[in-house]
């Protein structure tokens, strides 16, 4: 029917490449894509040696791929068959990650981060254009995912973490076949600036635990358990229920689905968690009653990190005044502090054996939360 199609790539200044095949004896010459209904024009403009040879390339495969699929080019233009229609919405850059992202969405990882393959991926198909989302998932260009990643650039970090979860994606596409290569090899990781986090001393970590104590009884209980018992606070912790300890509140059994590593755990319960939660065990009656809710539910997943975030700022004007040798404190007289996101709480203060008035501090805004003190 025809010879295997080739590439003529004509270097000369002013000479134009084309493609060359014989079709029933006649010969044919094509120098673009016009035939097959494809914007591929490897003489047109002003193009490097490497590119013209890519396109010829493209065009030459294309139209070896027109002919396997039954087209005649005597008969005119070529139609693609609905078979290859569809083999090529299958490859279409849209589909693949949609079809990545349900793959890796249904698989057991957290729930964050299923969040931020769907944040990422979503993000990623609104940046392309119709054309790139529609073309085949080899055509899409190293540059432009370059471009999307530098949206990303508030911080190093924000950026390497989009760039591996970029990469993750990629690397399912080339197990399926559809690329050889992963395309953010091609891009560097940006210096990230490693924050010195110091570990407490004795003495700052009883301190930390009885300000806990003072303030919020539930962070104080999910720091005993999480240093107790060994836990993770956002997901074990906070998701414990009655059904999970034994008789005596003595050991936590976890199911291989409440822990990250899928198997059955045991730990057991030291004798001051067990203090620290006697009073909740009467409100415990039925197995699924939460240990935080005592309901038939749990808090949400960042309820921790609020809990902190509005007592941190406190907790900073607590390590103020013990620095200067003020440490030996009662909580007794009444204060409300007002945040700068208009949240109020109220705490007790009283400084032992000094005169010293602390409500007259006014603390930086560099310090992590904003605040007035206020008598």
């Amino acid at each position: 029917m025809f010879i295997e199609v080739r590439g003529v790539i004509d270097a000369k200044k002013g000479g134009r490449s084309y493609i060359i095949f014989y079709y029933n004896g006649k010969r044919y010459r094509f120098y673009n894509g016009k035939h097959l209904g494809l914007g591929i024009q490897p003489n047109k403009g002003e193009l490097t040696q490497k590119k013209i040879s890519a396109s010829i390339e493209l065009l030459r495969f294309k139209t070896m791929q027109a002919l396997e699929d039954g087209w005649n080019p005597e008969e005119g233009n070529y139609i693609a068959s609905d078979a290859l229609l569809e083999e090529k919405n299958e490859k279409c850059v849209s589909s693949v990650f949609k079809s990545i992202l349900e793959s890796k969405t249904s698989s057991g990882i957290s729930n964050s981060y299923k969040n931020d393959l769907t944040y990422l991926v979503n993000n990623f198909l609104n940046f392309l254009t119709k054309a790139e989302k529609d073309n085949n998932i080899s055509e899409l260009s190293s540059d432009r995912i370059v471009e999307f990643l530098d949206s990303f650039n508030s911080s190093a970090t924000n950026y390497n973490n989009k760039r591996r979860m970029l990469s993750v994606l990629f690397n399912c596409i080339i197990e399926r076949g559809y690329l050889l290569e992963n395309p953010l090899k091609k891009t560097r990781k940006q210096k990230q600036k490693v924050v010195l986090n110091d570990v407490y001393t004795d003495r700052e970590f009883k301190n930390l635990l009885r300000f806990l104590q003072e303030n919020n009884n539930d962070l104080y209980v999910m720091g005993l358990i999480m240093y107790g018992c060994l836990l993770r606070p956002h997901t074990e912790i906070l998701s414990l229920t009655r059904g999970n300890f034994n008789e005596d509140f003595s050991i936590i059994t976890l199911g291989g689905n409440e822990n990250k590593s899928g198997k059955i755990r045991k730990v057991n319960v030291p004798e001051y968690v067990r203090e620290a939660i006697q009073d909740r065990i009467p409100l415990m009656k039925k197995d699924n009653t939460n240990l935080f809710t005592l309901a038939n539910r749990k808090f949400n997943v960042g309820y921790f990190n609020t809990l902190w975030d509005r007592l941190k700022g406190i907790y900073f004007l607590f390590k103020i005044i013990s620095y200067h040798n003020l440490f030996f404190f009662n909580i007794i007289q009444e204060v409300r502090i007002f945040y700068w996101q208009f949240f109020s709480i109220e705490i007790k203060i009283e400084i032992e054996g000094s005169t010293y008035d602390p409500f007259a501090w006014q603390i930086d805004k560099t310090i992590n939360s904003s605040f007035n003190i206020i008598t």
